[in-house]
């Protein structure tokens, strides 16, 4: 077994990303993905990759805020998150914050509270990622913009990514 320097969770809403995060850093589909109206992670998957030569345990936890018709009901995902956080060997060495842009809905400010605040002391480094920007011709500048209003909301993270996590559509000539 690998040498793991550090346990890294990805939390957040369904649908904000996180499986396909997985996926970009692992280059390739390790983590299932769905384009359903249902979440397709019920409960955490755990994936040792590599980040710059070194090895790092990811997990990739049920997502929050499906509704009552969901897959896994947002009180139970929590608790599924809460029990994966005090059970690690080493605890969490990083807290991916996942959350679909461009607009900051009230789950995703409760869910920063719960997590970062509750869960994890604000003692866990914390990285804002914000997808679902695929229309923004400047990602980094799309975060500079709108930064003051994630701090206005109490969502003040360590560090942040505004990404695309999709690869897209291949477009064939002719």
């Amino acid at each position: 077994m690998p040498k793991v320097l550090g346990n890294i969770v990805l939390v957040g809403e369904t649908g904000s990303g996180k499986s396909s995060i997985i996926n970009m850093i692992a280059g390739a589909e390790f983590a299932p993905i769905s384009n359903g109206a249902a979440g397709c992670t019920f409960d955490y998957h755990s994936y040792i990759l590599p980040v710059h030569g070194r090895n790092f345990k990811f997990f990739d936890t049920a997502g929050l805020n499906e509704g009552e018709m969901g897959t896994v009901e947002r009180s139970v995902a929590i608790a599924k998150v809460y029990k994966l956080i005090t059970s690690l060997d080493g605890g969490i060495n990083l807290l991916m914050f996942c959350m679909r842009g461009p607009r900051i809905k009230n789950a995703t400010h409760q869910n920063w509270k719960i997590f970062h605040e509750i869960l994890c002391k604000k003692q866990v480094p914390t990285v804002l990622i914000v997808t679902g920007l695929e229309h923004e011709e400047n990602l980094d500048e799309w975060w500079w913009n709108n930064k003051g209003t994630f701090e206005d909301q109490g969502i003040r993270p360590d560090a942040t990514a505004c990404i695309t996590a999709t690869r897209g559509k291949l477009i064939r000539d002719g």
